[in-house]
């Protein structure tokens, strides 16, 4: 970081004018990190009318166990009832490509029943789970410290974590996710829901709008599969790509002035960035990751009041 305003002598007396404001350069570099290990939570709606669901997505998602292989990535997988108390399912509740016919066992384990009661607070599920997976908790050894974190939400109904995450869950369940984040250690939220706005029906039965999945989703760069879907050939697939993507989003250390952001990738000008807002912090957004290894360095115009 490096400052262009120089030293002045306004304010020294209360009839003085205030100083103006100062415009300072900023820099920030990072480097592309190597795909990190990911662990993947699903939470699925444990309510009654989701059994059909659960069959289908069960189907559905078993490939996925068999695709992470391949990718290279050290992976975990555990599975919370999006109406539970944040405790995982089965015994190992973790897991791995080292798990006998983990396949078989991890289709099993998505069908985790229809006798949860209403409300489906799957946030509020899915933020227990994590405190569970701290060291002592009855979830500890899922969250590693090196790995990245994707949530697969599935349900037909919206969020209901009021009573435990307050009056936005939303905004509740994304400070809890920064917990987990870092630059290289990237936090993803997919979603198996109903349609927004309207919702949406199939053979199955109806599904209410997932309104607070699909915002998660867009802030964080997962998948959005409609759960009314005839089939969901290529869920595992899509789910795996995001998973196992490098960095595409950094975060910038101060909220830049607009126009001024340039962006260098070892040490060529690119262009096909943008920048985004998020809870105060501004993260400059690749259309395609970086090379791993890449060197990125931000320079921009920060403006700070005199």
């Amino acid at each position: 970081m490096w400052w262009l305003a120089a030293c002045n002598e306004f304010g020294l007396d209360p009839t003085d004018p205030p100083p103006p404001d100062a415009r300072v350069v900023v820099t920030d570099t990072f480097e592309q990190a190597p795909i990190s290990p990911v662990d993947l939570l699903f939470v699925v709606d444990d309510t009654s009318s989701m059994g059909q669901e659960q069959q289908a997505l069960a189907m559905a998602f078993a490939p996925l166990t068999a695709a992470l292989p391949t990718s290279g990535v050290s992976w975990q997988i555990g599975v919370i009832a999006g109406t539970g108390n944040g405790k995982m399912i089965g015994a190992p509740y973790v897991l791995t490509e080292s798990t006998p016919d983990v396949r078989s066992v991890f289709s099993e384990r998505l069908k985790v029943g229809t006798r949860g009661r209403p409300p489906e607070a799957a946030l509020y599920a899915a933020t227990l789970a994590l405190d569970e997976a701290r060291e002592g908790g009855a979830n500890q050894g899922f969250r590693r410290p090196d790995a990245s974190l994707h949530v697969v939400f599935v349900s037909d109904d919206d969020d209901h974590s009021d009573a435990g995450l307050g009056a936005d869950p939303v905004a509740s369940f994304l400070d809890r996710l920064a917990l987990e984040s870092e630059v290289d250690r990237a936090v993803v939220v997919s979603a198996v829901a109903g349609d927004t706005p309207l919702g949406c029906t199939s053979e199955r039965g109806a599904a209410r709008p997932g309104a607070r999945y699909a915002e998660l989703v867009d802030r964080t760069g997962g998948v959005f599969e409609s759960i009314c879907g005839a089939s969901f050939v290529g869920l595992a697939g899509r789910l795996l790509d995001v998973s196992v993507e490098p960095a595409t989003r950094f975060p910038l250390s101060q909220l830049p002035e607009a126009g001024s952001v340039r962006v260098v990738v070892d040490g060529l000008a690119v262009d096909g960035t943008s920048l985004t807002i998020e809870q105060g912090v501004a993260w400059l957004v690749f259309a395609s990751p970086p090379p791993v290894g890449a060197e990125v360095e931000v320079t921009y115009i920060v403006v700070v009041s005199g």
